[in-house]
Order: structure tokens, then sequence, then C-alpha cells
């Protein structure tokens, strides 16, 4: 005969939520950029629709500089967020592991967030 173990059990639910606090990246504060753009616009050189109320491509109007869309969401407040990659590379002082934040229906820059692939 095998001795009964007391054992404690965790709803499922509660582990799921734990983990979806602790990896949601929506809710960081972006850290303030040098020198991003008062306004982004849509790089239509790139046809594709919207992906969760971003624009998969943005453009910088003053100099040209790409963004690619990586992740979205819709915030509490209902606004689409959207993290960018940045192409050159480090414009506005991006770092290696960073992604540039956008409001998306305004186009703004929010600032930068670590990448969270």
């Amino acid at each position: 005969m095998v001795p009964m173990m007391s054992r404690r059990f965790v709803p499922i639910s509660a582990l799921l939520a734990a983990g979806c606090a602790a990896s949601q990246p929506w809710n960081a504060a972006p850290r303030p950029l040098a020198g991003p753009p008062a306004q982004l616009v849509v790089d239509t050189s790139f046809v594709r629709g919207p992906v969760a109320g971003c624009a998969g491509r943005l453009l910088d109007p003053r100099d040209g500089t790409r963004l690619r869309l990586r992740s979205s969401a819709q915030r509490g407040d209902g606004a689409f967020v959207g993290d960018y990659d940045v192409e050159p590379a480090g414009r506005y002082g991006l770092g290696a592991n960073e992604w540039l934040r956008v409001d998306c229906g305004a186009g703004r820059v929010l600032g930068a967030v670590a990448r969270h692939d």
C-alpha cells in the first residue's frame, strides 16, 4: 500500500494569471528618447493592412527611417500601441535590445521598451 501524501494544489487559473501579469509588456513605461519624430506616417511602399490596429510599416518623414511592426496590443484605455524595429538600428538612441513603442492611432512615439520576442 502506498502512503497518501499531503499535496497542495494551486488552481491553473492562478498560475496562468501570475504568468500573464509577469510577461505582459504593455504596462511597462517606455523610456524617453532623444530626437524622435513628432509624427510617424504609414509607409505606403509596403502594402499590407493593419495588425491589431497598427500599421505593419511606418516611416519617419524627416529622414526616411523605416519602422517594422514586431508586436501590438490594445491597452485598457482602448488605444492601440505597437512595438517596432527601427532601421537603421540604434536610431533615436535605441539600444540593441529595445523596440520603439508607438501610439498607433496618433502615430506618436511613446519611447523605448525592452524587446519581448
